[in-house]
């Protein structure tokens, strides 16, 4: 299908090998287009074709179901609780304890969603173009040829 597939498996903390369990017979699947953890124990599931958002613990069950509130082609992290929305024309950043929109920005199409290490920048990475948030001095919205993460740092070209 279009919608595509997750699966959800148990590591080991500390493995030896040939210890690893085989996670088609223990893991949970479902379908959906993303899969975001979005707490220690809940990770969020997007069924684009109904648009959409469930809410699952980590025995796969279904603990909330939520309408995306844009028309939403990927989902990102956006922080404990909260999802980063991609549609064609714009992104939303979505509390999902709060079940409402906390930020809209126009802009193309994101494939990538880069955090500082202490979660206070973001880059939104699209095929031919960056937004930094917050804002940098320089204008933020950019043509971009490429794009590297080395350790801390992001490098766009």
């Amino acid at each position: 299908s279009d919608n595509g597939l997750y699966e959800l498996a148990n590591l080991p903390q500390q493995a030896q090998t040939g210890e690893l369990k085989d996670s088609s017979v223990d893991g949970k699947k479902g379908n959906g287009q993303s899969a975001i953890f979005v707490a220690r124990n809940r990770f969020a599931v997007l069924d684009k074709t109904k648009q959409m958002i469930e809410i699952r613990d980590l025995s796969n069950t279904i603990v909330k179901t939520i309408k995306a509130p844009v028309v939403t082609n990927e989902i990102f992290y956006g922080g404990t609780a909260s999802l980063i929305l991609s549609s064609t024309t714009s992104v939303v950043l979505y509390d999902i304890q709060q079940g409402k929109v906390l930020a809209e920005l126009n802009s193309p199409p994101v494939k990538y969603v880069v955090w500082s290490a202490d979660n206070s920048l973001v880059a939104l990475l699209g095929k031919h173009s960056a937004f930094l948030h917050p804002p940098c001095e320089y204008p933020c919205l950019m043509s971009v040829n490429s794009y590297h993460r080395r350790k801390q740092k992001l490098l766009i070209e």
